[in-house]
This record gives C-alpha cells, structure tokens and sequence, in this order.
C-alpha cells in the first residue's frame, strides 16, 4: 500500500534516520517500494549499508580540526555567558577534538561541560571519557558516547567483537597481513575469513580504513581511540590477551627483522616507508614486557630505534636503549645485546660524542665475535673503522 501511495506522487525524497536497527527489515521493504515506485528516491543514515539493488554509499568521515573547533564553540556559547573562546583555549579544544576522534557527538558532549570546566580540565579528564561524555541538562536527553558505541557493538556478531577486541593490540594503523597473521577466530565456529571480518567492522563504522594515497601502497586499518577503549573494557581475559600480546609481538618482530636487514644491505625509500608504517607497533611490543618477555621487548626496541637510525634523529631514544643495555641478563640472545651496543653507538655518533662512539662498537664486536655473529660483527667493525676515521685514528 505505501508503495502505491509514493507512485502516485512522482518524483519526492523520502528520510529514514538512524536505520541500522532495523536494516534488514528496511531494505526488503525498500526493494518492493523501489519496484512500485521507481521515481522515488530514499535517503537513509545508517551506521551500516543496507546492500539494496543501486544503493550509493557516502561514508561521513570525522569532524577536521577545524570543523570540530567550530562545532565546539557552538555548542559551549549555549552553556556559558559568553560568546567564542579565548585565543589561549583554542589550541586545547583542538587537542580535544583530536582526542575523541572528531566524532560530533562527543565534540557536542564535550562542549556541554563547559557550563563547569574550562578546555584544560575537559582535556584532563578525557582519561575517562565514558564518565565525562554523557548527557547533561544542555545536550539531548540520552545521549551518551558509550551508548552511541554500544549501540555499534550490540550488532556485530560474536566473531565480530571479538576480531574488534583483538585489533586494539595494534597501536596506530595496521595492514591487512599483520591482521591476518595474528587475529585468530578458530574458536567461532564457522568464522568468516578475515578480511570479510574487517570489512563488516568498516561497514559498521566501528573500524576506521585509510586508502593508499594517490592510489599507491596498501590500504590501512585502524581503531578510533574511544572505539579501542570500548572494546578493551568489553573485551577478553587477561591471559587472552597474553596470547593476543605474544601472537602480535611474534608476528612483527619477525617481519621486522626481515625487513631490517634488507634495509641495511639496500635501505630502499620503500623499505623506510613501511617500517615507519610500523613504528607505533615496534613501540607497543616493546611496552608489552610483562606479556612478551624482556628478549622480544629488547628486539622490539631495536626494531623502533632502527628506524630512526636510517631517518634520524635518535638522541630521543638514547637513554632508552641505554636502559635496555642496562636490563640484559644471560636470558637475552647475544644478538640482541650486539644490536643494542651497535644503536647506542649510533646515537653518541649524533651527539658527536665519537670517543664513547668507538667504545660501544668495540664492545659490539667482542660480543659478535663470542656468540659466532659474524655478520654482526663484520657491520660493527665496519661501523668501528668509521667512528676511529672520524677520530683520525685511521
């Protein structure tokens, strides 16, 4: 009867609004509508696709800076005396914004506060985002950003959320091969195959993609910062995530190393470019010490202080790779313990500090040449000859 009803009228736009609860029934009833009445066009808001014959999809990416500062100020002149924010405030309210992502909603929750907290204190307290982003007398009754995510979570399948608590092991970005080396969903039975998961995620806006640019390179995956704190509070045991913390450690310190030492043989543009991609991943198995042991968090921190040494600078992370020399014990590989020697000689070639220089790398050899590292130390003797050049000892 209603698809009569819109053939009768011509051309007209029907809305539908917040549709995703009820995307399947919809799209049945918009397959038979269309059919009756091929003039009329819908619009639907969905945080998922409906899959309907001729559906364009226009997916709403976050608020710019720029947008979101505005959105903010907007919403903070209905809750204060006071019209537009003090030059100082500016550059806080964009670190919020930042901070949640752009996400409007939690712009506008953030802003309500402003009836209380200035832009530093709403920036401090993000910590606890779900407490602080909630309705108050001066946003719409309800509104919440853990329930907005909740609602996202409530749909996805069982294999679903627990692919989404298994991503939020991988800090910044990640390719489509890191996810499908360490995402493990055996034990759903019947588990679609991993990309078709993470495809589902992105169609349900709970899973952020970066494409290529200028079409080039791989396509990247990545967790809003309010989605991963969702799911690592509704996520797995602790010893999951052992596991999930040791599977993510061995996949990227293998291909790490693989790639390092190609780069030293011929450090490429490309080969730089895709351990930069990984540097937040380096970071975060190094953090993981407790879960992955303290070789693979030295391996690690090798991995992440190796990038900097073919695209500097280095000095930063000085004093890290010190306190790792520091941590050896007989349980750490000999390798590592050369590795490590070879990066803090690296630094203290950047700080000009050649004396010291010359010192670890000769160090570096002795322990290559002990534990049968020949070509660890052919590079540290290698790398000797230039630090005593640079001395005019040579």
């Amino acid at each position: 009867r209603v698809g009569w009803a819109l053939a009768g009228r011509g051309r007209i736009l029907v809305l539908f609004d917040k549709a995703e609860h009820v995307a399947q029934e919809l799209a049945e009833l918009l397959h038979a509508w269309l059919a009756q009445a091929p003039s009329t066009s819908f619009l639907v808001t969905s945080r998922r696709p409906l899959h309907v014959p001729d559906e364009q999809v226009v997916r709403l990416g976050p608020l710019s800076e720029e947008e979101g500062v505005r959105l903010f100020e907007a919403r903070a002149a209905a809750v204060q005396a006071r019209s537009g924010l003090a030059e100082a405030d500016v550059a806080v309210v964009a670190r919020i914004v930042q901070e949640v992502d752009g996400i409007p909603l939690a712009v506008e929750l953030a802003a309500a506060r402003m009836a209380l907290l200035s832009p530093s204190e709403i920036l401090e307290r993000l910590a606890q985002r779900f407490r602080l982003l909630r309705s108050s007398r001066s946003s719409p009754a309800g509104s919440t950003l853990e329930g907005a995510i909740r609602g996202c979570w409530d749909m996805l399948e069982p294999h679903e959320r627990d692919a989404l608590w298994q991503c939020t092991i991988f800090r910044g970005s990640f390719g489509l091969d890191a996810a499908e080396g360490i995402l493990d969903l055996e034990r759903h039975e019947a588990a679609p195959w991993t990309l078709d998961v993470l495809e589902t995620l992105r169609d349900r806006s709970m899973l952020a993609v970066d494409g290529p640019a200028g079409g080039q390179g791989k396509v990247r995956f990545r967790l809003l910062q309010s989605i991963r704190a969702f799911a690592e509070v509704h996520g797995k045991e602790e010893s999951d995530r052992s596991l999930l913390a040791e599977r993510h450690a061995a996949w990227y310190l293998e291909w790490g190393s693989r790639l390092t030492e190609r780069a030293e043989r011929a450090g490429t543009p490309e080969l730089l470019r895709a351990m930069q991609l990984e540097v937040e991943n380096f970071c975060a198995v190094h953090e993981n010490r407790e879960l992955v042991g303290l070789e693979n968090s030295l391996r690690a921190l090798c991995l992440r202080v190796g990038v900097r040494r073919f695209s500097r600078p280095l000095q930063s992370w000085a004093e890290r790779v010190w306190e790792g020399v520091r941590s050896l014990d007989s349980t750490v590989a000999p390798s590592v313990a050369v590795r490590l020697h070879r990066l803090l000689a690296d630094a203290r070639d950047l700080a000009g500090e050649m004396e010291a220089s010359a010192s670890f790398r000769s160090t570096a050899i002795e322990l290559a040449r002990a534990a049968g590292e020949s070509r660890q130390e052919c590079r540290a003797l290698c790398e000797l000859a230039r630090a005593l050049g640079e001395l005019g000892r040579v």
